[in-house]
């Protein structure tokens, strides 16, 4: 049996399966299954609304984690009623003497390391981290991973984003 098998692995989904979603539930059925008597475990990010209701016939429980962003910094612009929200945001953090560092995680010294930590603690509260799939979960284990800092004009770290490139 498939329970006997320790997991010792997680399978992460992205997305939903590609073909006829009147196959989707056995599809999915099948690849739990089959990760399974591996002795992996199964988890799927970026579920369709619609597909929801076939994860959860399998054994799913769903969580919602919030929306991730994609940004491609050619086109991207601050221009534009849609947008004015950021715009605003940008220019009031700029007026206050914040700047933006960018890095690589394995670039980021101690004392910088301790107060992107702070932050993000002081941000989750009691919630654990969960980092998104952008984070990959955790904070300056995955080398290749960048860092946007804000910085205040007193040196303190006000905010962060880690991101993981995409060629």
């Amino acid at each position: 049996s498939s329970r006997d098998i320790p997991f010792n692995k997680l399978v992460l989904s992205q997305g939903d399966p590609i073909g006829d979603v009147l196959e989707r539930r056995e599809l999915v059925r099948e690849f739990v299954r089959v990760s399974h008597a591996k002795g992996w475990r199964v988890a799927v990010a970026g579920a369709a609304n619609e597909a929801l209701e076939d994860y959860a016939a399998v054994g799913f429980k769903s969580m919602y984690l919030g929306d991730e962003a994609v940004i491609r910094p050619a086109t991207f612009s601050l221009d534009g009623r849609a947008i004015r929200k950021v715009r605003q945001s940008v220019s009031r953090l700029q007026k206050s003497g914040y700047r933006v560092e960018v890095l690589s995680t394995g670039d980021a010294d101690e004392a910088l390391r301790a107060q992107v930590r702070a932050v993000s603690e002081e941000w989750r509260g009691n919630w654990p981290e969960r980092g998104f799939t952008m984070a990959m979960d955790a904070l300056f284990i995955y080398p290749d991973t960048v860092l946007a800092v804000a910085v205040a004009p007193d040196g303190r770290v006000g905010g962060f984003l880690q991101l993981v490139p995409s060629p």
